[in-house]
């Protein structure tokens, strides 16, 4: 488990300074457990979080633009990361069935597997600390949490915003922002 600093207690910190203190520490907190999550499978944390938009296509796929576009990058640092997934055996390139020129992105059954692996794990160790709550306080963290998130994102929370989904609007979506729900 990761160890982060924390402020000394001999200086009583003001509310609202240790609760930015305390929120940089909880997304430390966070950004470590997603890697060392993702290291269980072989991959970074953002491997792993293509890993999830790939699979999010489904049988259908996705194009390398449209994962580029969905990631705010370049088509060149998407393309180091397909190449890296295809080396582990997570990903399989094939020719689209309309248009044989563009390639489209699938999870292999070791990608899926990986990444069920990976899911599963992450589930685990958020209950283990979910558990240690009284479910009026599970209540009272979720909608604090939720409103945090809209705040930070000017958007809605709903399970269709939190992934993102294919579209078979492709040919007609060249940037692919809609194919991914434009966000990553």
């Amino acid at each position: 488990m990761m160890r982060l600093e924390t402020p000394p207690d001999d200086k009583p910190l003001p509310r609202d300074e240790r609760l930015r203190q305390t929120l940089i520490l909880l997304a430390k907190a966070f950004v470590f457990l997603g890697e060392e999550i993702a290291a269980s499978g072989g991959v970074t944390a953002q491997q792993w979080a293509v890993l999830h938009q790939i699979g999010a296509a489904g049988e259908e796929g996705l194009l390398p633009s449209e994962l580029a576009a969905a990631n705010n990058t370049s088509r060149a640092n998407i393309t180091k990361f397909i190449s890296r997934l295809g080396r582990l055996g997570y990903l399989a390139v094939s020719p689209s069935r309309t248009d044989r020129r563009k390639k489209l992105l699938r999870l292999t059954a070791a990608g899926q597997s990986a990444l069920a692996k990976m899911d599963t794990e992450k589930r685990a160790r958020l209950d283990e600390v979910l558990e240690a709550f009284a479910p009026r306080e599970r209540a009272d963290l979720l909608r604090l949490a939720e409103g945090l998130l809209r705040r930070l994102t000017n958007d809605s929370v709903t399970e269709e915003s939190r992934m993102p989904t294919s579209s078979t609007k492709r040919d007609s979506d060249p940037g692919g922002a809609a194919a991914c729900g434009g966000q990553p």
